[in-house]
């Protein structure tokens, strides 16, 4: 018997006042708290009226309204539908039986199988409850961790667009002013400014869509789901987390709706994809993909994620083990797959998993069609930025957006060269000279702390000319690195006037410094 005191409130339906007197006086012995109802009718004016119990004793033959009748009213509302029910009976046919609740258990019974029975219901009752907030508290820690590259999706385009409008402010007054550029010029760089600054707000009308997804308090309600729109929620709101230790390969296929909460269904994705990326991490020495694939089957539908990393012992069945998974949680591994597979199970899917050799896992989500029609997958699209030829300040930033901004803020009055690859970047600067250069702290495969570490070694006197950019520092070593370093730091989104302002002391420095050692 689960040991759960007052917390646990029972009520007791029955019109024998002798059995209901009996039974309400094992429960309080057992610690439970007691309310008695002579009558199924009582019992829902109970429900209306006060607060819900938790677990309902309900005698099946009452006069006036039956059990049966009353599991029918019951099941009308939700939050009472919820209510687990031990049914009892002294008719011992087939029906009596057959009733729909939790457990039955026939008249006479002993007090010790009553209370068993009750106690059984009790701890399945509170361990459904303690996974509910576990998963509760485990969607808040994966939002909690991803604020920080939630903040660096919406800073970036929000820099773009700041630095496109005031450009655009720029060619707009160039296109009454004489003296100015030729009037097609402007209007051009006019319209390309107005095209830039809309993409940045589609851009972060996207981001707070997805985490409105997860961050939603409406996990109760079930409709119809386009799983691939689910997907790429999931995606975007770990793209900061997973851009930096692995790409993503997508391979969809047309498949039909699901049906069941959408901010469930994304937990589950984020958690396997959460999972995926704390096993790359901790096997940097690769370079490693993240694949998701989507397929149909005859009335089902499924989605396998998959990494080159995860490491899986003989006990895979524990890793949905909630024990496990909860330990294991506190450590960083297997965060959260106890909960998704309840979330998967409740929809009426399954989730497995198998090892990948050399080396990897996948996750496969299978769940029921919920229509026979097939969705066609997504588009894609990716955006590409061709540098330009002439070398005086250096963009580097792997946001091709960012990049062509910066270009455009600056070309007026330098020669500048934008980079959306930090290696192709390093290469440049290795091989020629560069004045200053202007680079994002957070990038995949190379950071701007992995660029400035490696020419502090091989070219100290270019890594004296940075100036570095960031859309925030979520992890802790960049936070340590921005406080260590003696270089410039503009936080975006940030202005043309700030910006050029710290390239010209820069500048300045940086001559002076070049004088001092002649």
């Amino acid at each position: 018997m689960l040991d759960v005191g007052d917390s646990m409130q029972v009520m007791v339906v029955d019109d024998d006042q002798n059995a209901r007197e009996a039974m309400g006086l094992l429960l309080e012995s057992a610690g439970y708290g007691v309310r008695l109802c002579s009558s199924a009718v009582a019992a829902l004016d109970g429900l209306r009226d006060a607060p819900l119990p938790d677990l309902i004793v309900l005698d099946l033959v009452m006069p006036e309204m039956t059990g049966w009748e009353f599991r029918i009213e019951q099941k009308k509302q939700p939050s009472w539908a919820s209510i687990p029910v031990l049914a009892m009976s002294g008719d011992h046919s087939p029906q009596a039986k057959a009733i729909d609740a939790s457990a039955y258990l026939g008249k006479p019974v002993e007090d010790v199988a009553f209370l068993d029975a009750v106690g059984r219901l009790a701890k399945d009752l509170h361990e459904n409850r303690a996974l509910a907030r576990a998963g509760e508290l485990q969607r808040l820690i994966s939002l909690g961790s991803l604020i920080g590259g939630v903040a660096h999706e919406i800073n970036n385009p929000l820099a773009f667009i700041d630095g496109s409008l005031e450009l655009l402010q720029r060619q707009l007054v160039a296109l009454i002013d004489p003296s100015g550029p030729g009037e097609r010029l402007a209007v051009a760089s006019a319209l390309r400014a107005l095209e830039r600054a809309k993409v940045g707000v589609e851009r972060i009308a996207d981001v707070v869509r997805c985490v409105s997804l997860f961050a939603s308090a409406d996990q109760t309600t079930d409709a119809p789901l386009n799983v691939h729109d689910v997907l790429e929620s999931s995606l975007q709101v770990a793209r900061n987390e997973i851009r930096h230790c692995a790409l993503v390969e997508r391979n969809y296929q047309a498949i039909p709706l699901a049906h069941g909460n959408p901010a469930k269904l994304g937990q589950v994705f984020l958690n396997v994809i959460l999972n995926a990326v704390r096993a790359i991490r901790a096997m940097s020495q690769f370079e490693h993909l993240i694949s998701v694939k989507t397929r149909a089957t005859a009335g089902r539908l499924s989605v396998t994620i998959s990494d080159s990393a995860t490491v899986l012992d003989a006990a895979q069945s524990a890793l949905f083990d909630p024990l496990t998974s909860i330990s294991e949680a506190r450590l960083g591994l297997h965060f959260g797959l106890a909960v998704s597979r309840e979330i998967v199970q409740a929809m009426g899917g399954r989730i497995e998993v198998r090892n990948n050799h050399p080396r990897g896992a996948s996750f496969c989500i299978e769940l029921p069609s919920y229509s026979s029609e097939r969705l066609a997958p997504p588009a894609t699209h990716r955006l590409l930025l061709r540098p330009r030829d002439r070398v005086c300040i250096m963009v580097v930033d792997d946001d091709p957006l960012m990049c062509e901004v910066l270009a455009a803020m600056l070309s007026s009055d330098y020669e500048v060269s934008a980079f959306t690859s930090p290696r192709a970047a390093l290469a440049a600067m290795l091989e020629g000279d560069v004045e200053l250069i202007l680079c994002d702290v957070m990038m995949p495969d190379l950071s701007g702390i992995d660029l400035y570490e490696r020419l502090v070694r091989e070219r100290p006197e270019l890594a004296s000319r940075f100036i570095f950019l960031t859309g925030g520092a979520f992890t802790e070593r960049a936070r340590i690195f921005l406080k260590r370093i003696d270089r410039p730091v503009i936080a975006k989104p940030f202005s043309r006037h700030q910006l050029f302002d710290v390239i010209q002391q820069t500048l300045l420095l940086s001559l002076d410094a070049r004088a001092a050692n002649d």
